[in-house]
């Protein structure tokens, strides 16, 4: 076996401590080039960054000092809520009370993410979005605050509110107006049929009367709506259908009217065709399905078939339907609109006839 002289292991020992002073180096290096570029994004960052210790600022970036309109060493050493907050915040909590709430919750590792009025050093007053956490430095732990001065983005967003109110209330008022002129044209076709002796002019202009009426119900209901893009049906349908029933006295014709309605909303461009369909099948089945002084029921739904489908059904105990009606091809004018509307919803018509008559149409919710 070969002994190693003491000279050899001397350069041994020298070899192996030059790697260790080497590798040392290169941590070194590698520390100093990880703290100069977390320096730079400290310094560059466009939110002002603090850290704190306790409640209190011990360091902080450049942009904090221009956020706060004041040197850095004026920040250094103060808390977030004496100089630099108003007494009170929004909600008129204590700002020091709320700030020690939420600066104790990041220390005990709960991140804090919340609204803040901040105070600049000239006293003036600006809105902020801070967020606290939990960092260690060395073996010391600290809160790591990060305020973002969200002035600027307030103001739009009060500006998009307040652009959004105009275009509310301009678009009210063109439902109010739709509404009111078409209930211009229902007094002119009243005027008409007060003066027309012809009893088949007189039933054209009531159809039509009642048709406008369809489309000025839809324009009162969205006008009335607190979303001016939808309608809630459900109550368009039940008033609808009482200005229908006074309209044709069918109380006193021995006609009982039942709902059965699901709360449902339709966008304006379903509601009106909808409203149409409505209509079309309320006014058939209380002018034709009782003839004489026949007593009976409508029956009137509204539901949910499921998640996208919504079925409507009007329902009567009357005679039913001729013995030569063709559904594909109807030869009056409201069962022809009736097809047509139902198509242009994308939906589906049915009729049953094993009881009265039961149109039911399901299409797209």
């Amino acid at each position: 076996m070969r002994t190693v002289i003491p000279e050899e292991r001397k350069q041994k020992q020298l070899n192996s401590l030059k790697k260790e002073i080497k590798a040392l180096q290169q941590e070194i290096a590698s520390l100093k080039e990880s703290a100069v570029r977390n320096k730079a994004l400290f310094e560059s960052a466009n939110d002002a960054i603090f850290v704190m210790e306790d409640d209190r600022f011990i360091d902080c970036n450049q942009k904090a000092a221009e956020m706060f309109g004041c040197q850095r060493g004026d920040l250094l050493g103060e808390t977030p809520y004496e100089k630099f907050s108003p007494p009170f915040q929004p909600d008129g909590l204590p700002s020091s009370k709320k700030a020690l709430q939420k600066i104790k919750a990041a220390f005990a590792g709960q991140p804090q993410f919340f609204p803040w009025t901040h105070c600049r050093r000239d006293g003036s007053l600006f809105e902020a979005e801070v967020s606290l956490s939990l960092v260690e430095i060395g073996s010391k732990k600290n809160v790591l605050a990060i305020v973002r001065d969200i002035t600027a983005r307030k103001k739009a967003e009060e500006m998009l509110q307040k652009s959004l109110k105009e275009k509310e209330i301009l678009l009210q008022e063109i439902h109010h107006r739709v509404k009111n002129n078409l209930q211009i044209i229902v007094s002119l076709l009243r005027l008409q049929i007060s003066s027309e002796e012809d009893s088949r002019l007189v039933n054209m202009f009531r159809e039509c009367q009642n048709r406008i009426m369809a489309m000025a119900f839809v324009h009162e209901k969205l006008y009335q709506s607190h979303d001016l893009t939808r309608v809630v049906f459900t109550q368009y349908i039940r008033d609808f259908a009482q200005e229908l029933s006074t309209a044709f006295g069918i109380k006193e014709r021995g006609i009982e009217l039942k709902t059965f309605l699901e709360e449902i909303e339709l966008d304006i461009n379903r509601a009106i065709p909808c409203g149409l369909i409505f209509n079309e099948l309320l006014t058939n089945a209380i002018k034709y399905a009782f003839p004489g002084k026949k007593i009976g029921e409508i029956i009137i739904r509204l539901q949910r078939e499921n998640q996208d489908q919504i079925s409507l059904e009007v329902c009567d105990s009357g005679v039913g339907l001729p013995s030569d009606f063709d559904q594909e091809a109807p030869k009056s004018l409201g069962l022809m609109l009736v097809n047509s509307l139902t198509a242009q919803i994308n939906g589906k018509l049915t009729i049953d006839t094993s009881y009265g008559t039961t149109f039911k149409i399901v299409f797209p919710g």
